[in-house]
């Protein structure tokens, strides 16, 4: 009831992709509390309707009451293609409840059919005739003008219709004047899902939510047999307004076979209208057997400079932490990330509580002191506790860094008889022992493995030990160990690899992220003159190119966020290089809607100028590179993005504001040198969305604001003080800071 109240008295409604709130009580839902604050909400706003029970548990819908005497022209483009239009009218004519209805058929039939010509004239309303190249954008234009209805509904010769009452659903919602297109419930011949809504995937495609799955599974939330709101819906049955039609311009022709209904759903969401997918009517497509032959075409030029903007924002009805590459809208198993590398994992003034894992014998916990006592001085304010064996607990008392011990046994008294056989109430009475003591970090000083899992029972908030072959990848700060291996002698002592743990623990609390501590030189007098010639806002440096191809992320990606960032931020865009990376800014610059705003440096500026220029920066945008160093280095804002041929973490940008957008691969790192060799095609970098870095670079470009200022002509600096003092607080945040606020 709250939430519907809310909505009421809302001007617009946001998703926020993060959980801000749970329901206590799973068992506490009513629902018949939930149809009564339904019901309420009907009569408060004034809408003549039943709540019903949705299709899923905990859903709910509302039947609305149907217009009278609305007449629906019902609009088929076909060629009579093994006579599905037969079927497609006949079921019409026979099932179909609601019958203020008439069938206008438009038709290209050869000449050798000319039977179903006859055949229409005898069992459609109208038909219109056209010898025209099939376009389905232009044969539905050319329909409309021919129909008499206040409702359009454009349907594929090879639907099928196998309920009565799926034209009453589809114009009870269309009424509703806030909606631009309505759409049913897709299903294959075999009763598989085909179309339950679009969404919003790769440029310039939109995907069929929910394809293939079972006609009777509810898909992620329920949302399959959910009715909802969607960016888009396809037009093999598509029902809208004449007036919504009308004032849109119908269908863009210049799209001949796809995405003419995309665009045109799109064109409705920027009047502020909606489009509803309703699983509450069901009809049967034999997808693409009438035109089978032709290929998806459509303007790939003109969407994507109408959309791209949009593409770019993401679409507003799909979590981004769903996948976009799969139909099913399942959690994305491989997710864009933007990461901090090199930056501190723990805070050193969090660290007042430590935990000492040694469950070793007596010899190896004398052996442990020197680290003991280095952690002591690492963390002066820190007390210390050891989880120690009861034979060796006396030990310690040898060691006055040591506040505390508390007895476990892990291993016999004796080493030759190994590890002791622990029972489940073992491992819940030492939880029950360490959880309560609220340690910040619990450190295993032992390189062998064993005793590593006893870290996990701890309920510290850092763990810290020795990693060996990447078995724990759970711990915060680690070390690898290499093993025991016959006949390799050791370099140092046990003693000393213990105290670089202990280290290791220290230098990941270490926020002094300055890598070039040297100020650069003065920028020569022809690239400044150069670059201030470019009037207005933030100076954003962009490498595009890499000096391997497994690292190049696409130029038409750079070309998104570039467009994005001098259309939203006003931005001159430098872009910087090597001699022999020209082909890639030239196809960068040739994607561009303002390539005036660019100036194009790579070929032309001096390694030993680089830095310079970098610090008149208020962004770095580009791919792993020594530029991307660089520019970190600095401490200039930097977005760097990584390709999963290397592992991020290790090769990530350090510098006080620097982040690496990466796709967290399944398959990375792959340490590959050939694009030809990756079985994915470089999915880790076509699948690394331009949406998430300019996201990115929008954050850090907050940061960049006072260096943008300082250096822009007065009436520029006002323009760039404004977002600088509607960003408030923000815009002095750290990179970590920014980076932690999620994909959105």
């Amino acid at each position: 009831d709250l939430a519907l109240r809310c909505t009421e008295q809302a001007k617009a409604i946001h998703h926020i992709p993060a959980v801000l709130c749970e329901r206590g009580d799973p068992d506490a839902a009513d629902p018949k509390r939930d149809r009564v604050a339904l019901e309420r909400a009907l009569k408060r706003r004034g809408i003549a309707g039943e709540v019903r029970p949705g299709l899923v548990a905990g859903t709910y819908r509302v039947k609305r009451a149907l217009p009278r005497n609305k007449l629906v022209s019902i609009i088929i483009p076909t060629c009579a293609a093994q006579g599905m239009i037969k079927a497609c009218i006949e079921s019409l004519r026979r099932l179909t409840r609601y019958k203020k209805y008439e069938i206008i058929c438009i038709e290209n039939i050869p000449p050798a059919d000319r039977k179903w010509r006859n055949w229409l004239k005898r069992n459609a309303d109208r038909v219109v005739s056209t010898t025209e190249p099939y376009n389905w954008a232009r044969f539905n234009n050319l329909a409309a003008k021919a129909a008499k209805g206040e409702f359009l509904l454009f349907l594929n010769d090879d639907i099928e219709i196998i309920e009565p009452d799926w034209l009453d659903t589809l114009l009870g919602e269309a009424q509703r004047p806030e909606v631009g297109a309505v759409g049913p419930l897709l299903l294959y011949p075999d009763r598989r899902i085909q179309h339950a809504g679009l969404f919003l995937a790769a440029m310039g495609q939109g995907r069929h939510a929910f394809r293939y799955l079972a006609e009777d599974e509810p898909g992620y939330f329920g949302l399959a047999r959910t009715q909802r709101n969607v960016i888009a819906l396809t037009g093999a049955c598509l029902m809208t307004r004449r007036e919504t039609f009308v004032r849109l311009g119908g269908f863009n022709e210049a799209h001949l076979v796809v995405n003419n209904d995309l665009d045109y759903c799109l064109r409705a969401q920027r009047e502020g209208l909606v489009s509803v997918y309703t699983p509450h009517a069901q009809l049967i497509h034999y997808e693409a057997v009438s035109r089978a032959a032709m290929p998806d075409a459509y303007d790939t030029a003109a969407f994507d400079s109408e959309w791209r903007d949009l593409f770019l924002a993401g679409d507003p009805y799909l979590s981004p932490h769903l996948a976009r590459h799969q139909d099913d809208l399942a959690p994305d198993s491989e997710p864009n990330r933007v990461l901090v590398t090199g930056g501190p994992a723990l805070n050193r003034d969090d660290i007042r509580k430590v935990l000492v894992v040694k469950l070793d014998h007596i010899g190896d916990c004398l052996i442990a002191f020197p680290a003991v006592r280095r952690l002591q001085r690492h963390f002066p304010k820190a007390r210390i506790t050891v989880l120690t064996s009861r034979a060796s607990k006396s030990v310690w008392a040898m060691e006055p860094s040591v506040a505390e011990t508390i007895e476990f046994d892990f291993f016999h008294a004796r080493s030759a008889l190994g590890e002791i056989e622990l029972s489940a109430q073992d491992w819940a009475t030492l939880r029950e022992r360490l959880v309560p003591e609220r340690f910040d970090l619990a450190i295993d000083l032992r390189k062998h493995p064993e005793t590593r899992d006893v870290l996990r029972h701890s309920g510290a908030r850092y763990l810290a030990g020795f990693d060996h072959r990447n078995l724990f990848a759970w711990l915060d700060v680690a070390l690898d160990w290499g093993g025991d291996q016959a006949y390799a002698r050791k370099r140092q002592h046990t003693a000393d690899d213990l105290i670089n743990l202990v280290d290791a623990v220290a230098a990941a609390c270490e926020d002094d992220r300055l890598v070039i501590a040297a100020p650069p030189s003065t920028l020569p007098v022809q690239v400044e003159q150069l670059v201030n010639r470019a009037a207005g806002g933030p100076l954003i440096c962009v490498h595009p190119a890499a000096g391997n191809a497994m690292k190049q992320w696409p130029a038409d990606y750079f070309a998104l966020v570039v467009d994005r960032l001098i259309e939203t931020h006003g931005a001159r865009i430098a872009l910087i290089g090597a001699p022999g990376e020209e082909p890639i800014a030239n196809e960068l610059l040739a994607r561009l809607r303002r390539p005036e705003a660019v100036i194009s440096l790579i070929g032309a500026l001096p390694l030993a100028d680089l830095p310079a220029l970098l610090a008149r920066a208020s962004l770095f945008l580009g791919n792993d590179s020594g530029p991307k160093h660089i520019a970190a280095g600095l401490g200039v804002p930097t977005v760097g993005v990584h390709s999963g041929t290397v592992d991020v973490r290790e090769w990530g940008p350090i510098g006080v504001n620097a982040v690496a957008v990466a796709r967290e691969m399944v398959c990375s790192p792959c340490y590959l040198t050939n694009p030809q060799d990756c079985r994915r095609g470089l999915a880790c970098l076509r699948e690394l969305s331009p949406e998430t870095v300019y996201q990115a670079c929008e954050r850090l470009l907050l940061l960049g604001m006072p260096a943008a200022a300082a250096t822009a002509p007065k009436a520029a600096r006002r323009e760039l003080a404004r977002p600088a003092r509607r960003a408030g607080r923000a815009a002095r945040q750290s990179a970590a800071g920014l980076a932690a606020a999620g994909p959105r």
